[in-house]
């Protein structure tokens, strides 16, 4: 508003012009006021892969930890990055020159606030275990590197109490946990990991008794 006196009048800013160009871009609208497109606010998608181009690409390493508490029941958690049902056992990428077991028990404390004088480690798969993303997923998960991954699992007897758990973390990774029987552990997961499950259930089945 401009004026003198008892005369006043309102001052309009000349509207914006948008086109294709600008939409592109925000919009300095003056007096503070910016205009924000809202295809600058939507996140976007990845373009679509073909199954050879998946089919080309590497696992990327990880390590993944089967959590046994003194009832023998498995520790999981509930992503926080899903609405869904999606629980899973503590697992991470491997850092370039790391030892697989440091990896393990690294991740462990960061998604889990368990640090590793609270376990013991019982055992670890021979192998490395691969498993591949659903085809829609790889382009928007790791920035479409890597197919999937490959994992060497550790069994982790867990000696310590819950109150030591804390999904607070620098990092959050779960929104919630429980500890579940193993027989309930496959059925629980996200269906493209069941088979990886499987294997590591299998892999360290006679230590369940002691772990």
């Amino acid at each position: 508003m401009y004026g003198t006196g008892q005369f006043c009048a309102a001052v309009h800013p000349k509207p914006a012009v948008l086109s294709r160009t600008t939409l592109r871009k925000p919009i300095y609208m003056g007096a503070g006021f910016v205009l924000i497109p809202v295809g600058l606010l939507l996140p976007r998608k990845a373009p679509d892969m073909t199954p050879d181009e998946i089919a080309q690409l590497p696992y990327r390493p990880c390590v993944g930890v089967m959590l046994v508490n003194a009832d023998g029941h498995v520790f999981v958690g509930q992503r926080r990055d899903r609405d869904q049902d999606a629980w899973q056992m503590p697992q991470g990428g491997v850092e370039k020159g790391e030892h697989a077991e440091v990896a393990a028990l690294r991740e462990l404390e960061e998604e889990t606030g368990i640090p590793p004088s609270s376990v013991t480690v019982v055992a670890q798969t021979e192998g490395w275990l691969p498993y591949d993303l659903p085809v829609d997923l790889v382009p928007n998960i790791w920035k479409g590197r890597f197919r999937g991954q490959e994992q060497k699992w550790f069994l982790l007897r867990f000696h310590g109490s819950d109150d030591e758990i804390d999904l607070d973390t620098e990092h959050p990774e779960f929104s919630e946990w429980r500890w579940l029987p193993v027989h309930d552990l496959v059925d629980n997961i996200v269906p493209f990991k069941r088979e990886v499950y499987t294997a590591v259930v299998n892999a360290f089945a006679g230590h369940f008794v002691n772990a």
